[in-house]
């Protein structure tokens, strides 16, 4: 019966997942629609699981559902932006300073590889800037701390993904001082160091928000 119950979730949950992902890494664009019978015909299911999904998504504010015309991916809004980042900005400090008392060789050693092969990895430059974050959260020995910025990051995907140092970054240097701070053991300049990086990733990502026409303001 248990087992039933699982399989009754999966065609639901596999197309939440599925566009879900799509939105964040903006394969599908802000604006783009999304018709509920395409979206049943491509899973091979009925209507139902894919309204499901496309309503969790709505509550997750990356869909919008307007009457009468069906769904939409939702738009970036400056507010958006800057509410993340004022978020960001009292936690991933934080993280920072008490990482730089309590990190592990383990973690100290990871942060560093990531440093050194931050062009030079197969993986994408975003995937190893979330690994890069994410170690130092988690190096903050706070397991809160550590979920509320990886959620946070998750939900900043489409946002941070307008940093053009995510397309073509001159190097990692911006990691590499936030890094030698924590090797350091120096929780002051780690917050201060890791509060300069994430300023200057805004003042970019809103140079370039503010210039992308493509992007539908709210």
């Amino acid at each position: 019966m248990k087992v039933q119950t699982v399989q009754a979730k999966l065609p639901k949950d596999r197309i939440y997942s599925d566009l879900r992902e799509a939105i964040l890494s903006m394969e599908l664009q802000p604006g783009q629609s999304l018709v509920e019978a395409t979206v049943a015909e491509r899973y091979g299911v009925s209507r139902t699981p894919a309204r499901e999904a496309l309503g969790l998504l709505v509550k997750e504010g990356l869909v919008e559902a307007v009457p009468r015309k069906g769904y939409f991916v939702t738009g970036l809004s400056l507010e958006e932006v800057l509410e993340s980042y004022h978020v960001r900005l009292l936690l991933e400090p934080e993280a920072a300073a008490l990482a730089a008392e309590r990190i592990t060789q383990r973690d100290l050693d990871s942060l560093i590889e990531i440093d050194a092969n931050y062009l030079r990895s197969a993986k994408s430059i975003e995937v190893m800037n979330l690994e890069w974050h994410t170690t130092i959260a988690q190096a903050s020995g706070n397991r809160r701390l550590a979920r509320l910025v990886r959620s946070l990051l998750d939900e900043m995907r489409r946002v941070v993904l307008l940093d053009p140092y995510m397309h073509a970054p001159p190097d990692a240097g911006e990691h590499q001082v936030v890094t030698a701070a924590i090797a350091a053991r120096d929780p002051g300049r780690a917050a201060q160091t890791m509060r300069a990086h994430i300023e200057s990733g805004r003042s970019r990502i809103l140079g370039r928000f503010q210039a992308a026409t493509a992007i539908r303001l709210r």
